[in-house]
């Protein structure tokens, strides 16, 4: 086999891989939008408090560790949505605006009673209280425009409903670049 050959046959699949790396965390990130990254070890944490407020998957409770984990990242990532068109605007969320965001939260606001399970929590009030804020943006329309990439672990992310979707794979890309 000559030594070209050889190039083309490993560096042809070398190439793809590093391709699709680009458009992919490493697995310690559980998600990242424009350079801000969660770790999957913050995840964890946050997801364990969830977990406690929830109960352990059972019978009785439907919600999965992966379930949990995959509503701990959609959090994240409209927390992380958030921070980046509040920047993008040049506008303060306030407290009124949160306390509003909050009161909107209904029966979902017991996960607050944890505090790593309320910094998760934390994300959907901060988009909530953005539309709030910035009454005079297309924060839903803005919002969808901005695609945090996910670890594929957890599925993919979908700007129609600010959340991850599916079931998640690492044998599938998450995000559409």
């Amino acid at each position: 086999m000559s030594k070209r050959s050889l190039l083309v046959k490993i560096g042809v699949p070398a190439a793809a891989l590093a391709m699709f790396a680009g458009c992919s965390p490493s697995p310690a990130t559980a998600i990242e939008l424009n350079g801000h990254k969660v770790s999957e070890s913050t995840v964890t944490r946050y997801a364990k408090g969830c977990t406690k407020l929830l109960g352990p998957a059972s019978a009785a409770n439907q919600y999965t560790d992966g379930d949990v984990r995959r509503v701990v990242v959609s959090y994240v990532g409209e927390g992380m949505i958030a921070d980046q068109l509040a920047r993008d605007y040049s506008v303060t969320v306030s407290d009124s605006d949160l306390s509003q965001a909050k009161q909107a939260l209904g029966s979902s606001a017991g996960l607050l009673a944890d505090a790593d399970c309320a910094e998760a929590v934390n994300g959907q009030l901060k988009l909530t209280a953005l539309v709030l804020a910035a009454k005079d943006k297309n924060v839903q329309k803005d919002a969808a425009g901005l695609a945090p990439v996910v670890n594929p672990r957890y599925g993919a992310w979908s700007p129609n409903d600010f959340a991850v979707a599916g079931t998640g794979s690492l044998s599938k890309l998450s995000s559409q670049r």
